[in-house]
């Protein structure tokens, strides 16, 4: 990974902050995207961006600068070279308050306009003078409708894509509104009489329609909300053009390291087509795939690569006896063709063995919301799981099950929604138990003042029975910086890391990867970790996955704190923490000082490092019951600056509890 730090680049420190300024929020960018080789002028929208200098975006090829920044709006061009791969990217804004929060911003092939105001009826219908396009819109405040005008000759067959939901996934919303722009597309003609009309396309929120024009003339093609609401996150992108539009493809999952053909379905497609891609060599992961019609790219498909062999269903197999014969590890894909189908599957296995079985089909976009079934042979049901135990994974399925015999055993898959088609698809992983972990970053813009301290928050997701020690820390750590990783020991699955830069840090953003290790019998394992965004959806908040975990440097502080690196004692035992405060500028008042994180029944209390003084210290006290291990100890340090409450925290102390003799 390439290690670069967008921002300022001076050397010396200018400014020291009382307090650290509000984290920029961004609510929306427009224009949502651009096509490759072009530069665009966009607005970015949001609260506290009146600093905002630079702007971050994940991937290769898409770089961006400030033009104009006011409270909530800021100025920005786009620039997309002309071989910047296709689909989503990260886009944030980077300001003195550190690194906003992520909005989607996609990179396409199509030429790209932006609508124009007003073009609320059939008479201000916008005209659309080339096709193909991507208009770029969004929905105002006040039932905002947007209209654009196409001339068609008879017969002439175009399709329109609305993406909104997929850009904007999860909103605030109240009175039992969906939390995204519930998109609507209508096809008039000059009098305003609706000829087409789609407001989601299989099961998708987002609309899709294609439109044969029964006569030479003009047609306007009309987007509005389901219920005409508006919102300054409310953008869109249109595609329009007699193009193809995937709907559904298979297979879900194939073999890394191989090439696989893909059916896809959807409108234009006249039936199903064929388009060849490779699959990525990977661990069983989700990766992303580009096929390509005629030489022009599609929309980027969601793709599971597994590293065994991959099988597909055969019809009939709804019952046991029907049951198609499968060898794991396998991954089979599947489809539920009707309501009421079932696929069932049957494997040979021994007495104790230990199996995991896992479906995607949510997580694809497939519209099957999976039951996962283990049955014997006569047809009694063994187990089941409806809903993943891992949230982000929900509502696919997942089972950990063991043989209760040598035999054969049947998994069967059904959905719960009881609906069925050629488009309702999943993919099956049946494989052996593999004690493993996931590691993920709760925050996914952290900030640091520079010369200080940041704590990084940490969950490892145990699977399959693996209870061992976890080791997280940072990866590509740049010259100057120092880090104090992460351990987690078996009786415990969260914590901080924390990251030290130097005064001379440059201000700006910087993307961060973090790296887990683990001793899993003879083997070393590692796994890089996945940051998470917190949302606010409707009325409650979700998590989400993002592309990079990005850190804001922003001006020092006053004051910061200095611990040592590793301490130790025994169970029953009092540990003291040396403490050291070094003040900057003309601060000098008292410090309180906490530890966090403590180790199970162990106690601290705060201290008062005093007015002018410099060095205290603060007592961990172990309890007899605290289990003997290795923990991670987080000291906070909070003074007052005027009328301003600092907080900062300082370098993690590695914490060794030896048993009582």
């Amino acid at each position: 990974m390439r290690v670069g730090i967008i921002g300022f680049t001076f050397l010396t420190l200018t400014t020291m902050a009382v307090a650290q300024p509000p984290v920029p929020q961004l609510q929306a960018v427009f224009p949502a995207g651009a096509q490759r080789g072009t530069t665009v002028e966009a607005t970015a929208f949001g609260n506290q961006l009146q600093t905002a200098f630079a702007v971050w975006v994940s991937g290769e090829g898409v770089k961006g600068e400030v033009t104009k920044a006011e409270n909530n709006r800021v100025q920005l061009r786009l620039t997309v070279a002309p071989d910047a791969p296709v689909g989503e990217r990260d886009l944030r804004l980077v300001t003195k308050g550190g690194v906003s929060n992520r909005i989607r911003f996609f990179v396409g092939t199509l030429p790209e306009i932006n609508e124009t105001e007003p073009n609320n009826t059939v008479a201000q219908a916008q005209p659309i003078a080339n096709l193909p396009i991507v208009i770029n819109g969004t929905l105002n405040p006040g039932e905002d409708v947007d209209c654009f005008r196409l001339t068609l000759k008879a017969g002439q067959t175009i399709t329109a894509d609305l993406m909104a939901q997929r850009l904007f996934p999860y909103l605030p919303s109240s009175g039992g509104q969906p939390g995204y722009l519930d998109g609507v597309l209508v096809v008039r003609d000059n009098n305003g009489r609706e000829l087409a009309f789609c407001d989601d396309i299989f099961h998708r929120p987002d609309p899709a329609l294609a439109f044969t024009a029964p006569a030479d003339g003009d047609y306007v093609l009309e987007v509005h909300d389901l219920s005409y609401r508006g919102s300054v996150q409310f953008v869109y992108r249109l595609t329009v053009g007699t193009l193809p539009v995937v709907t559904h493809y298979l297979p879900l999952g194939w073999q890394a390291g191989t090439t696989v053909r893909l059916m896809l379905s959807g409108l234009m497609l006249n039936g199903r087509v064929l388009a060849d891609v490779f699959v990525p060599p990977s661990p069983p992961q989700l990766v992303t795939v580009l096929p390509c019609l005629d030489g022009q790219p599609l929309a980027p498909l969601p793709l599971v690569s597994v590293p065994f062999p991959v099988a597909w269903e055969v019809e009939p197999n709804d019952t046991p006896e029907q049951a198609t014969r499968i060898n794991p590890p396998i991954g089979v894909n599947g489809t539920i063709y009707r309501a009421g189908d079932v696929d069932c599957f049957v494997f040979t296995a021994k007495q104790g063995q230990r199996f995991v079985m896992e479906t995607w089909a949510w997580r694809l976009n497939s519209p099957v919301d999976t039951v996962l079934e283990v049955l014997n042979r006569q047809g009694n049901l063994l187990a089941a799981n409806d809903d993943h135990p891992d949230g982000l994974k929900r509502p696919d399925s997942y089972l950990e099950w063991t043989a209760p015999s040598d035999g054969d055993f049947v998994v069967r898959v059904r959905n719960r929604l009881n609906e069925g088609g050629d488009g309702l698809a999943y993919f099956l992983v049946v494989r052996p138990f593999q004690p493993d972990f996931e590691v993920r970053v709760n925050e996914d813009n952290p900030r640091v003042p520079q010369g200080g301290t940041v704590a990084i928050p940490i969950a490892v997701v145990r699977r399959e029975g693996f209870a061992g020690e976890v080791t997280v820390t940072l990866a590509d750590v740049p010259s100057g910086w120092q880090v104090r990783p992460l351990v987690l020991p078996p009786n415990r699955n969260d914590g901080v890391l924390t990251i030290t830069v130097p005064d001379n840090a440059p201000l700006g953003a910087i993307p961060l990867r973090f790296v887990g290790k683990a001793q899993i019998g003879d083997a070393t394992v590692t796994h890089d970790a996945i940051g998470l965004e917190t949302v606010q959806y409707v009325d409650q908040q979700r998590q989400d996955v993002v592309k990079t975990v990005v850190l804001g440097i922003v001006e020092p502080l006053p004051l910061r704190l200095t611990t040592p690196e590793a301490v130790e004692g025994k169970v029953g035992s009092g540990v003291t923490i040396a403490v050291r405060v070094e003040r900057r500028g003309d601060f000098k008042g008292a410090v309180q000082v906490s530890v966090q994180n403590l180790p199970p029944n162990a106690k601290a209390d705060a201290v008062t490092i005093g007015e002018g003084q410099s060095d205290g210290t603060i007592t961990v006290q172990l309890a007899a019951n605290t289990p003997a291990g290795v923990y991670t100890l987080l000291v906070q340090g909070q003074g007052k600056v005027g009328e301003q409450n600092v907080m900062v925290v300082a370098p993690a102390v590695r914490l060794t509890v030896h048993p009582a003799q």
